[in-house]
């Protein structure tokens, strides 16, 4: 009897697009309700609704296509402020009013988002910064290596090892070691 087994092939989240939007981050605000002839009106802050209309004008012309459901997204999300504190604003609330603004432009709906990572950074000027992730296999990186840097030899003297390393890497026959060295170069190359 022969026993065959499957091995998933392992990938790796390379950052495909980057927007820095030259815009202060603001949270996402919390709903505001009043009551208009008898009934319940829930509206968002002004404040609140400039910033997302903001946030879209400047992606519109960055986003070539919308990610169609049920397509997973990954994304990286930088926020640069001035002060930053263990307080206020939180990074989660940050990143709602961006998931906000992007809905219906990068993606069909936030739900898509199945990777994320949110993070504030101290800097003299704010801004913020989304980067597009994409799952990519072994080969397809190297192939992007290779688009990229016109030959694998370049790619090679790029992340500093050869070329016969690489096209190693690229049909699993690395050790678990190399294989970690090799990738850890990719991904300081694409990110």
């Amino acid at each position: 009897m022969r026993i065959t087994t499957k091995i998933r092939e392992l990938k790796m989240r390379i950052t495909t697009k980057e927007i820095t939007i030259p815009i202060s981050p603001k949270p996402q605000s919390r709903p505001r309700s009043t009551v208009v002839k008898g009934r319940i009106k829930v509206y968002e802050d002004k404040e609140a609704k400039i910033y997302k209309e903001a946030i879209k004008i400047v992606c519109k012309n960055r986003i070539k296509e919308k990610i169609q459901k049920p397509n997973p997204v990954s994304l990286h999300i930088i926020f640069y402020l001035k002060n930053i504190s263990t307080k206020k604003p939180d990074v989660d609330n940050l990143s709602k009013a961006i998931l906000d603004a992007l809905n219906g432009l990068l993606f069909d709906d936030d739900a898509q988002v199945i990777y994320l990572v949110s993070e504030k950074i101290q800097s003299d000027s704010e801004s913020v910064v989304i980067k597009i992730l994409e799952e990519k296999t072994k080969k397809e990186i190297i192939d992007l290596g290779i688009k990229k840097y016109n030959s694998i030899y370049d790619l090679a003297e790029i992340i500093g090892c050869s070329w016969r390393t690489l096209f190693r890497y690229k049909n699993d026959e690395l050790g678990e070691k190399s294989n970690a060295l090799i990738e850890a170069k990719l991904k300081k190359l694409f990110s």
